[in-house]
């Protein structure tokens, strides 16, 4: 489930960086929802690799994508 829609762009949108946070961990996540917010790059987080890969088929493009290794579902390396 996705916890925040800050970014991901579609071809063609702002030239801000953007960035992906995949982790299956709540304060992992938060730590680099606000790390990221705090520098200026939209971001977008989610939970695990296949959510990951759903918002990679919905066309959206991310400058820095931070994955955890280890997650159920789908891990960083699947």
């Amino acid at each position: 489930m996705a916890q925040s829609k800050h970014g991901g762009r579609k071809l063609g949108q702002s030239n801000k960086m953007t960035a992906l946070v995949v982790d299956d961990n709540m304060i992992n996540r938060t730590i680099h929802h606000r790390l990221l917010d705090n520098l200026g790059i939209e971001n977008e987080v989610v939970c695990n690799g296949k959510e990951a890969v759903d918002i990679h088929y919905s066309g959206k493009m991310f400058d820095l994508i931070l994955m955890d290794m280890d997650m159920p579902i789908m891990n960083g390396i699947e």
